[in-house]
């Protein structure tokens, strides 16, 4: 395992994404534009350079440091070195599923300053909103 510019990335080069409990419920696949995908193996969302966009191109936050940000600049999703819950074990990762076509992405609106709380939104349901 090595330390990447997104985080902590395993031997496949994937990214552990943790709610704010501690609990891994997405991970990164790596690539020019890297894919989110849920432990079911269904692709939900995808990284275009710091930003999180939906496949039907709905923006949804930003990836920074190692953290997911909503439109309110809440922390919502966090790599395994960021995480404020304890980090939870990986459970053995589906088949990923085939991708959706992506949609022309919306423009993305400025960034909120200064995120500092935690988000009580469910980070599966952040991810999925875009899809």
């Amino acid at each position: 395992m090595g330390q990447g510019i997104l985080g902590t990335i395993s031997q496949s080069g994937e990214i552990t994404l943790f709610n704010k409990g501690g609990r891994p419920v997405a991970y990164i696949h790596p690539g020019e534009e890297p894919v989110i995908y849920l432990w079911g193996g269904r692709a939900v969302a995808y990284l275009s350079g710091h930003h999180v966009y939906g496949f039907n191109g709905r923006h949804l936050g930003w990836f920074d440091q190692g953290v997911i940000f909503n439109h309110c600049g809440e922390k919502i999703g966090f790599t395994k070195s960021e995480c404020p819950g304890l980090p939870g074990a990986e459970p053995v990762k589906m088949g990923k599923l085939i991708q959706q076509v992506r949609s022309i992405k919306e423009t993305a609106p400025p960034k909120p300053l200064s995120p500092v709380s935690i988000s009580n939104e469910n980070f599966v349901s952040f991810l999925t909103s875009g899809t």
